[in-house]
Parts: structure tokens; sequence; C-alpha cells
């Protein structure tokens, strides 16, 4: 039997020839607030807001709901 499991806990979606810490990097992240209850958090570096380029989207959708299908 085995006692652990496999769970992507953040992606990142980025320009891409950018780095993964360039300003228009979204990332995508699963948290936990410590009583067991998981929710999404989208963030760009270093902003109180988000900014989500129209094709940029779609990915950040199938991001959000790969990670909540974890659920």
């Amino acid at each position: 039997m085995n006692n652990f499991t496999k769970l992507t806990t953040e992606v990142t979606i980025k320009p891409t020839a950018a780095g993964i810490y360039d300003d228009k990097a979204t990332t995508i992240a699963l948290h936990d607030d410590g009583d067991g209850n998981m929710f999404i958090c989208i963030s760009q570096k270093e902003d109180e807001s988000v900014a989500i380029d129209p094709e940029e989207w779609p990915l950040v959708r199938d991001a959000i709901e790969q990670l909540l299908g974890q659920l």
C-alpha cells in the first residue's frame, strides 16, 4: 500500500521568452488554510491586482481547473 500521493500545487504561466519571475508571469497556486480547506490563489510578482491577457486566459483557466480537479 502506498501512503503518498502526487499533488501539483503551483502552475506558472509566462510569456514564452520570459523567465518565471517576469512581471507578466502569473502564478496559480493551491493553498491550504491549515484546517484542510484548500483554495486557489492567483498572483503576479509584487502586484496587488492580476492582469490577465486574453491570450493568457485559456492557460490560466486550464491551470485553475487542473488544481481544482485534485480536490
